[in-house]
């Protein structure tokens, strides 16, 4: 009796480990993800925020912020592969989408400091829509997606930048070399950057510097930052004071003593140790004298008489500089 009793016990423990792994016998499918990175470099997390992959799953509802599901908050490690916040490899979430099939598109985002919310961030790094290939959910995401900067990023590389040391602040032209603006004429006219124009909805925006390649680290001077061409920055802190003239291009003079208080005084940018850089940033990075790594156009000021119009080189011809990601998605 008591032979059998185990005999019935141990056919009912074999029964609920085979219902378990399915009618077939198998564990159920799982969901995994890979993700690869072309030109994202690392970000200073406590500054600059972290990545953060998402997918969007169709709903009922409209498409909207609500729709996407995170898959993960990544980095790039000093090795440089992806890393996790604390520094581990990465590992796509996968397991946050039931259904692959039913995604429509990928973002990576750039999530600021402190923001732990559960929807996408307004810095709207890279994305694409979904492809099928074979057994898997391909997402190509690049800058030129609608969700991210459109058809704007396809303008930087045909885009020019052409500038002349000038001090409009102060009327005198004897000062010169204390001023450098982004324009092809000693009136302020015509602009001198064809940059396409950012909007306000989008969280993205220009920002130009001046460079001492004395010490390219420590000596990073602000120009300030905007969103079109021929518009007026928003740094006017080193300008003559009242102004005799304000152009409405992005430029800088430096005429105050001691300024900026924290970097050594610009006294002559026409002596060829000066470079000049315009970036393409978030809005909400607060470091002004960092420079975000997206350069749009870089090139050393070369001394030059009142009046000379000169071109910084364009810095994405070929489009090299513009990050871009592979996410694929497999059920197995």
């Amino acid at each position: 009796m008591k032979t059998n009793y185990f005999l019935y016990i141990l056919l009912l423990a074999s029964s609920v480990i085979a219902f378990s792994c399915g009618e077939s016998g198998t564990t159920a499918p799982v969901n995994s993800g890979q993700l690869s990175t072309d030109y994202l470099k690392r970000l200073e997390q406590n500054s600059e925020g972290i990545y953060e992959l998402w997918v969007s799953v169709e709903t009922g509802l409209e498409h909207g912020d609500n729709a996407y599901r995170t898959l993960g908050r990544f980095n790039i490690g000093t090795s440089g592969g992806l890393v996790d916040a604390s520094g581990n490899a990465f590992n796509v979430n996968a397991g946050k989408v039931a259904n692959l099939n039913m995604i429509e598109d990928g973002l990576i985002t750039i999530e600021s400091p402190g923001d732990n919310d559960t929807v996408p961030g307004n810095i709207r790094f890279l994305g694409g829509v979904k492809s099928v290939q074979g057994s898997s959910i391909v997402i190509e995401m690049n800058m030129g997606y609608s969700e991210i900067l459109g058809t704007i990023a396809s303008q930087f590389a045909a885009a020019e930048a052409k500038y002349l040391l000038a001090s409009p602040t102060t009327g005198d032209t004897l000062q010169f070399n204390k001023g450098v603006w982004f324009s092809q004429g000693t009136s302020g006219t015509p602009a001198g950057l064809t940059l396409p124009s950012i909007p306000d909805t989008l969280d993205w925006t220009y920002q130009a510097y001046v460079i001492d390649s004395r010490d390219s680290v420590n000596l990073i001077y602000n120009i300030g930052r905007f969103n079109a061409s021929n518009e007026a920055d928003d740094y006017h802190q080193c300008e003559f004071t009242p102004p005799a003239a304000s152009w409405q291009v992005p430029g800088q003079d430096w005429i105050q003593p001691n300024c900026p208080a924290s970097l050594t005084s610009i006294t002559d940018l026409n002596n060829g140790f000066y470079k000049l850089l315009i970036t393409l940033e978030p809005r909400f990075e607060t470091a002004v004298n960092k420079p975000f790594y997206l350069k749009l156009f870089y090139g050393t000021i070369t001394p030059s008489s009142y009046g000379t119009v000169k071109t910084l080189p364009n810095f994405n011809t070929p489009l090299s500089f513009i990050p871009t990601a592979t996410l694929r998605l497999t059920t197995n």
